[in-house]
């Protein structure tokens, strides 16, 4: 098996006649091997599944998902305690194990009831809050020594799944959502989730026509001009079509114990799939309206070559920047990452007409020792980005040069990690127009949330004494009367969003000066918060010049 590993490792990366010749013949030995040793397991897997994304001809990609299929009923039949190295892997026939947000859970139990449990091993968060779940007169019988937690839950949940019964037991209680979340948390209750279908093994973006890769996989790539070319309309999706994508998405991230809150908490009304160049699909989620953040817009993304998944990520969205962020699966590195994140950047840019995107130093290497090793700066650097410190800019700028003068020479982790003391920024229209990035200053394309945020907590405190209960009533009764009746809207979710905005539009300067058309706008914005797709609120934002004046102004203002 070290061979077949060892062939199939150095052939998969290539794309000609003789190299899709010899991915059939390591494909085809493995077929006829009666099993699959441990120690090859992960890696054999991980090259099948990169040959399935970048198949070079139609024999390859059939071999690849029979051997996928194959490798999935070979480790399901396993013992668990054969498939100890597979832990977290998100292997077919694998655990997770992991903790994750008590809505994703249910949809879990849903979908895997038989295969999920909690992790019995990591219950003293559950120990300690047992006696809030159980009834009061249960309380003395928690402390009976002579049962475990688990043996007490397993007995008190009768024929409910003791993971079903937290779930349900914890409903009771009749916290908020956000409470219910943080109560959660404060548990530190993972579960134990063998993976069948939900594996990365078998799980799928819906169908499409298949990109076979017949020339080597592209290494530069022209971002300006992927970020130019018109992005495709949305597949067209029906009701049960969005739940399934909805449901992969989920499936993608939580088999390596992850979730996002555009996924965990997608909505069907804002769900759209591009299908994009070179097999590429992006898949973007838009949030429910009561989970939305308070003032930017959050957008997620899981994206697929050849319906592989391969990535995912999010964008927060606000006036005319967007901060991107985006993993890149560890398995699909060695292919063409670049032109992945290029197509994400495209439809960021063209779906919310973005000017800026921007990038946390954690994406690059702060507190992340992981990007740190494989020097992710260079891999934003090469596409334009860059920092939006002048001198740390100029010296990435010196690096650089040394890499590109000195074969073989890798920058110092130590010189990383003191990039990673900026963001990286760059401006859509200096790509666009294939500009050099090296002299574009950094000018920000949207007020700092940070500082508007703090500026709405300076404004409580100063004309309500920190009086919040009074402060949200005063705004909203001002703002309503400043944009005259309709302006909180006719749903109950635009009703909530007018009033958890109202404090942030009442501290703007000039309000009442504004003429009809200025308050009309504002008007369509707050109700657009609690609308149906929250683009709606990130492009009429985006219209709303004055709007984004005030907030710059009271950013400003010490």
């Amino acid at each position: 098996m070290r061979e077949l590993v060892a062939g199939l490792t150095a052939a998969s990366r290539t794309f000609d006649t003789g190299a899709a010749r010899k991915k059939l013949v390591f494909l085809a030995a493995a077929a006829r091997q009666p099993g699959l040793p441990a120690a090859f397991r992960l890696a054999w897997h991980d090259q099948v599944l990169f040959c399935l994304a970048h198949p070079d001809g139609v024999d390859v990609r059939r071999a690849a998902e029979r051997e996928l299929r194959r490798i999935a009923s070979l480790l399901r039949k396993q013992p668990p305690a054969a498939l100890r190295t597979l832990a977290n892997s998100g292997v077919a026939g694998s655990w997770v194990q992991t903790a994750f947000s008590p809505d994703l859970l249910r949809w879990l139990v849903a979908r895997a009831r038989r295969d999920i449990d909690l992790a019995w091993d990591e219950t003293d968060g559950l120990e300690a809050t047992l006696p809030l779940l159980a009834l009061p007169v249960e309380a003395d019988g928690l402390l009976a020594p002579e049962l475990s937690t688990e043996e007490w839950v397993r007995a008190g949940s009768g024929k409910t799944p003791p993971l079903a019964w937290v779930l349900d037991r914890v409903d009771a209680l009749g916290m908020s959502p956000e409470l219910r979340e943080r109560f959660f948390a404060t548990m530190g209750l993972e579960v134990r989730w063998r993976l069948g279908r939900g594996s990365r093994t078998l799980t799928r973006f819906p169908s499409r026509p298949v990109f076979y890769q017949r020339e080597p996989l592209q290494r530069g790539v022209a971002l300006g001009e992927i970020l130019g070319k018109r992005l495709p309309a949305p597949v067209r999706l029906n009701r049960r079509a969005v739940t399934g994508l909805i449901d992969t998405a989920r499936a993608v991230l939580a088999a390596r114990g992850r979730e996002t809150d555009p996924v965990t908490w997608a909505n069907p009304s804002e769900t759209t799939l591009f299908r994009l160049d070179r097999g590429i699909d992006v898949a973007l989620f838009g949030l429910l309206p009561e989970r939305r953040l308070p003032i930017e817009s959050y957008f997620g993304f899981v994206a697929a070559r050849n319906r592989v998944p391969i990535a995912y990520g999010g964008g927060w969205v606000f006036f005319g920047r967007c901060e991107i962020g985006v993993n890149l699966f560890e398995e699909f590195r060695g292919g063409e990452s670049g032109h992945v994140f290029a197509q994400v950047l495209r439809v960021y840019r063209q779906r919310f007409r973005t000017r800026q995107f921007l990038v946390d130093p954690f994406q690059f290497g702060k507190d992340n020792p992981e990007a740190i090793r494989s020097g992710a700066y260079w891999f934003y650097h090469r596409l334009g980005f860059r920092l939006t410190d002048p001198l740390l800019r100029s010296e990435a700028e010196a690096e650089y040069h040394r890499i590109q003068q000195r074969p073989g020479y890798r920058s110092p982790a130590r010189v990383l990690r003191r990039l990673t003391a900026s963001r990286l920024f760059l401006d859509v229209g200096t790509a666009e127009r294939n500009e050099s990035p090296d002299i574009e200053p950094w000018r920000p394309a949207a007020p700092e949330l940070a500082q508007v945020s703090l500026a709405a907590t300076s404004s409580i405190t100063r004309a309500f004494d920190g009086d919040r209960e009074a402060a949200c009533q005063d705004a909203s009764m001002r703002v309503a009367r400043w944009l005259g009746r309709g302006a909180a809207g006719t749903t109950g979710q635009q009703r909530l969003w007018f009033g958890r905005m109202a404090p942030l539009i009442a501290m703007l300067p000039g309000l009442s000066a504004w003429d009809r058309d200025d308050r009309e706008q504002l008007g369509r914005i707050l109700r657009a918060k609690g609308g149906t797709r929250e683009r709606d609120y990130a492009l009429a934002l985006q219209r709303h010049r004055r709007l984004e004046a005030a907030f710059y102004a009271v950013t400003a203002s010490p």
